[in-house]
């Protein structure tokens, strides 16, 4: 009787331990998606502050720059003008890329899709950040996926 007794006090112990580690099991995952989705708006807002800081600031400061970035407009052939198209180009190519890589690795973000469309209207809108992607497709592989070959 004794052993009995002893077997069902064991066996409810197991069950109660099997019903509270599935609970514990429950409440991570509720805790793991919420820190994913806190993750990807981290990630989104980073993107958002690069975009800000590097590229939206320089068309701000340069407007005459804008033509090259939104209106097809070729870069120059030489000259100063040429450089800052060239740096500002490099600029915009890092911040979509890193961009790139935060939506695509973290998909809580919710926005890789929009992010692609936004990369290829700049690449298929800027002539000076297109031919900086194909001459260098190593440094933005994510870009180089979505750029159009040279015409």
């Amino acid at each position: 009787m004794l052993a009995v007794v002893t077997a069902l006090g064991g066996l409810l112990g197991l069950i109660v331990s099997t019903v509270l580690l599935a609970l514990q099991t429950r409440e991570v995952a509720k805790q793991t998606k919420i820190n994913n989705s806190i993750a990807g708006a981290s990630a989104l807002q980073e993107a958002m502050n690069a975009l800000r800081e590097s590229h939206h600031l320089v068309m701000c400061n340069h407007p005459e720059l804008r033509p090259y970035f939104y209106y097809n407009e070729p870069a120059p052939e030489s000259g100063e003008l040429k450089e800052r198209v060239a740096v500002a180009a490099e600029m915009l190519a890092d911040c979509l890329e890193v961009a790139m890589h935060a939506t695509g690795t973290i998909p809580a973000t919710g926005s890789y899709e929009s992010w692609v469309d936004y990369c290829r209207h700049f690449l298929a809108h800027s002539p000076a950040l297109a031919d900086m992607v194909r001459e260098f497709p190593g440094w933005w592989p994510a870009l180089a996926r979505l750029v159009a070959p040279a015409p």
